[in-house]
């Protein structure tokens, strides 16, 4: 690679250079300079409503994490993550297996099946909001209509949480989907026939050669899933706005609560540290079980 890289003239260099220029100042104005900006905030108690900016030290760190509030969307994160974690692979799993059937209008159900994963967020939040509505929702209406009693889907402290989870199960199974498809596909079917032939049904041959088979590809979609939920904001802000009595209180909603909403910039500037390194933590964790994962089929 150093004696390919030697070879080029400088003339060749410098163009690569050119091509390169724009994204890293793209990188280094977007994301390089809010960054360290954000940390240098953290340590101030800069209020953008009495224009305070002195040096505070860790006293936002203290503060946050002192919080009762923080605990209490630390722990709503937690399960989101988990009802979204579980549910897309569950979901995304049993799409995939019924997108593998050869049926007709195949390509039909694989477009509907992904359609919801091209809607924007800010759409799904609204038309699940309507849907929802304790009072003219349709699904309240559908539930009065079988003689049932209407439900409080989004203002109910014990529902809300969990209806949120299950609208981002809903818009991303599809996307995870088209993962687990791959991975069907790349079942040899050698061993599914000798399956058959040994007596194996269907339900037996998926526990014993496909599961293990696409096990990685499971694994996979976990830790991407988990990773990409973390950044769950707009449902939030869009059905619940952070309720009903905190219950669907998020950190990334406490981070918007706290910085745009009260305009506390230096305790929010604390919080998005904190929330940057929860990111961390699980992106390594990722990077360790892929790396694991990758060195295992190399083995094999």
């Amino acid at each position: 690679m150093n004696k390919q890289y030697q070879a080029l003239s400088k003339k060749q260099r410098w163009i690569g250079v050119v091509f390169l220029l724009p994204f890293m100042l793209h990188f280094t104005i977007f994301v390089i300079y809010p960054f360290f900006a954000t940390v240098l905030t953290s340590f101030t108690n800069q209020d953008l409503l009495s224009l305070k900016n002195d040096f505070v030290g860790l006293k936002n760190y203290q503060k946050v994490l002192g919080e009762t509030l923080f605990a209490r969307a630390l722990k709503n994160t937690a399960v989101y993550l988990l009802i979204d974690g579980v549910g897309v692979v569950i979901f995304g799993m049993l799409i995939a297996l019924c997108l593998n059937l050869r049926v007709k209008g195949l390509s039909f159900f694989r477009t509907a099946c992904y359609l919801p994963v091209l809607f924007d967020w800010v759409i799904v939040s609204v038309v699940f909001k309507f849907m929802l509505e304790p009072s003219f929702g349709v699904v309240n209406y559908i539930i009065r209509a079988c003689g049932g009693t209407g439900q409080g889907f989004l203002t109910d402290p014990n529902q809300a949480l969990i209806i949120v989870s299950l609208c981002s199960v809903w818009k991303g199974a599809g996307y995870y989907a088209v993962f687990f498809l791959a991975a069907l596909q790349d079942v040899p079917k050698e061993l599914k026939e000798a399956a058959q032939i040994d007596g194996a049904g269907r339900v037996q041959s998926f526990w014993k050669i496909t599961l293990p088979q696409i096990m990685p590809v499971a694994i996979f979609v976990v830790l991407i899933s988990l990773v990409g939920s973390l950044k769950g904001f707009d449902q939030f802000y869009i059905m619940t706005k952070g309720g009903p009595a905190r219950t669907t209180t998020t950190i990334m909603y406490y981070f918007y609560e706290t910085a745009f909403t009260n305009m506390k910039a230096g305790k929010g500037g604390a919080i998005a540290i904190i929330f940057t390194a929860i990111v961390l933590v699980f992106v390594g964790i990722q990077k360790f079980f892929m790396n694991r994962l990758a060195g295992s089929e190399g083995v094999n």
